[in-house]
C-alpha cells in the first residue's frame, strides 16, 4: 500500500541506491518522479542543469531495474511456499515514454483529441507500452481523463478536451493499446494504466488547479465528468489516481461517495475491479497546504485514514520531511493508525487484495493447476518496432491533429497599416545594451516559438 519514490533509496551520503530497502520493508511499488534521471548508481532531479538531461539514457536506466528486481520482496504461504512478489514500478509516461533521451514523443492530449483515428490512439499506446517495458518499467500513470471547463485551467493540454462521449472513445483507445487486456488478462507486452484524476479535475471553480468543484447538481457533474472513466473501465483499466482537487471544499482524497459509486459501478455503469491510488504526497498536501480555495487541514493521521477509508488504496509518498523523512518513518505513522483503530485491519486486507489482483491479472504472479505459485518480472528484449516506424505514427499523429482556422473576412493577410500594437505572448529572453549615457536599450527578443523544447509541452525529460 506504501507508493515511494525511487529517492527513498539514495543512500545517506548520496552515492548510491540502497535496493535492499525494498525486501527490508516488503515494498510493492516504486516510481520515478517527474525530473528524476540516473546519475551512475543514484538519481539526480533535474531542474535546469543541461549536463543532467544527457544521463537519461536507455543504458543508464537499466540498471534500476535490476536493482528492483534483485530486491523483489519474498512472502511465506499457509502451505509453506516461498513466492517473490514482484514491485509495480511506475513513471508518468503522458505522451509516450517521453524521460528517455532520444525516444520519439507524441502530440499531448489535446493534440490526440483531434486525430479522429482510434486506431492510430491504440498504435501509439503499444509503442509507448514497449518503450516503457524495454527498461522494465511496468506501470504509467496515464492518461488524464479530465473534461476541460475552463482554458484557463494550466493542465487542459493534458485532456482530451471538452466533450464527453468523444473522451470516452478515445480514452478507451488509447487503453486498449497501453494494456492489450485479453481473457482476464495483461500480456506481456502490456503495461499497467492509470486514469486520472478522480474526478472533476478539469471544472475546477475558475479553472484554478488543484482548486474546488463547485456542484450544485450531481448527476450532470457526474454524467459529464465520469465519461473518460466509462471508457477506461470498459478497457479493463487496472488503476484509478484520485484528484488533488476538491468538490465542494472537500478533499477528492477523502471524498467517499463518489468513490464507493465508482466500485460498485454505479458511476459509470460497469464496477471497477482494479485499485485506487493516490496523487503524489496527496496526504501530504491535506496535511501541510490545503486547497487553493479551501485552506482547512487536517492531522496527518486523520488525513491518511480518512484517505485509505474513502477507497484509496496505494499512498503515493514524496519525502516532505514535515511527518516523515523516509519509508520505515511513514510506515510507523501507518502502523500506528492501524494500532490505533483509525484504519481496520479489513481494510488493509481488503487494499492489498485489490493491488494483488492487479499483479496477478499482469502476470507478475500466477498459480498452476497444483497450486504452486510463480513470479514472472515485465521486461522486453526484443523492440517490437523500429525507430522508423514510431516516428511514422508519431508523424501521422501530427499530421490528423493539426488544425486548419478558415481566413474569414479577409484576415490574412494581415495589413500592416491596420496594426496598432504587436503582443509577444510567453516567456522571453530579451538581450540588453547599455549607451554611452547609460541608456538601456533592448535589442534582441528571443521568444519560445523557435525553442523544439517549448514546442513539445510538458512532460519531456524534465517535468
Amino acid at each position: 500500500m506504501t507508493l515511494p519514490k525511487y529517492s527513498f533509496l539514495i543512500s545517506s551520503d548520496e552515492t548510491y541506491l540502497d535496493y535492499s530497502i525494498i525486501s527490508e520493508y516488503s515494498i510493492g511499488a516504486m516510481l520515478v518522479a517527474a525530473g528524476e534521471v540516473p546519475a551512475g548508481n543514484t538519481l539526480d532531479a533535474l531542474m535546469l542543469d543541461p549536463d543532467a538531461y544527457l544521463t537519461a539514457t536507455k543504458e543508464n536506466w537499466a540498471p534500476l531495474f535490476t536493482g528492483t528486481n534483485n530486491n523483489a520482496p519474498s512472502i511465506t504461504l499457509n502451505d509453506g511456499q516461498t513466492v517473490t512478489i514482484p514491485l509495480l514500478t511506475g513513471i508518468d509516461a503522458v505522451h509516450g515514454f517521453h524521460e528517455v533521451l532520444g525516444n520519439v514523443i507524441f502530440p499531448h492530449n489535446i493534440g490526440l483529441s483531434m486525430i479522429n483515428d482510434t486506431n492510430l490512439l491504440t498504435q501509439i499506446g503499444k509503442i509507448t507500452a514497449n518503450d516503457l517495458l524495454q527498461l522494465g518499467f511496468n506501470w504509467t500513470y496515464a492518461p488524464t481523463v479530465a473534461i476541460k471547463h475552463n482554458p484557463n485551467w494550466g493542465r487542459t493540454f493534458e485532456t482530451q478536451g471538452s466533450i464527453p462521449e468523444k473522451v470516452r472513445i478515445n480514452i478507451e483507445a488509447m487503453i486498449n493499446g497501453l494494456q492489450q487486456f485479453n481473457q482476464g488478462m495483461i500480456p506481456e507486452t502490456g503495461v499497467l494504466a492509470t486514469v486520472k484524476h478522480f474526478i472533476g479535475d478539469g471544472a475546477t471553480q475558475f479553472g484554478i488547479d488543484q482548486g474546488s468543484v463547485v456542484v450544485e447538481d450531481q448527476d450532470r457533474f457526474v454524467s459529464v465528468n465520469a465519461a473518460g472513466y466509462k471508457g477506461a473501465i470498459q478497457a479493463n483499466v487496472g488503476s484509478v489516481m484520485v484528484s488533488y482537487s476538491g468538490i465542494n471544499n472537500e478533499y477528492m482524497s477523502t471524498e467517499t461517495d463518489l468513490k464507493t459509486q465508482l466500485l460498485h459501478g454505479e458511476l459509470t455503469g460497469i464496477p471497477f475491479t482494479g485499485f485506487v491510488v493516490s496523487d503524489y504526497g496527496a496526504v501530504d498536501n491535506i496535511v501541510e497546504r490545503g486547497l487553493p480555495t479551501a485552506d482547512y487541514t487536517l492531522p496527518y493521521k486523520e488525513a491518511l485514514a480518512d484517505t485509505i477509508n474513502s477507497g484509496i488504496d496505494m499512498i503515493m509518498l514524496t519525502n516532505s520531511g514535515s511527518i516523515y523523512d523516509s519509508i520505515d518513518s511513514f510506515l510507523e505513522v501507518f502502523e500506528e493508525t492501524v494500532t490505533e483503530g483509525s484504519i481496520s485491519e479489513s481494510r488493509v486486507d481488503e487494499a492489498v487484495n485489490n493491488i494483488l489482483a492487479v499483479k496477478y491479472a499482469m502476470g507478475l504472479i500466477s498459480v498452476d493447476d497444483d497450486g504452486n505459485w510463480s513470479h514472472k518480472f515485465k521486461l522486453l528484449n526484443d523492440e517490437q518496432y523500429t525507430q522508423d516506424e514510431k516516428i511514422a505514427v508519431a508523424v501521422s499523429a501530427v499530421e490528423k491533429s493539426l488544425v486548419l482556422l478558415k481566413n474569414d473576412d479577409a484576415l490574412l493577410p494581415i495589413d500592416p497599416s491596420k496594426i496598432e500594437y504587436i503582443v509577444f505572448a510567453g516567456d522571453t529572453e530579451i538581450d540588453q545594451l547599455i549607451d554611452g549615457d547609460g541608456t538601456t536599450r533592448k535589442t534582441n527578443i528571443y521568444q519560445s516559438y523557435h525553442n523544439i523544447g517549448r514546442q513539445s509541452g510538458a512532460w519531456l525529460i524534465s517535468w
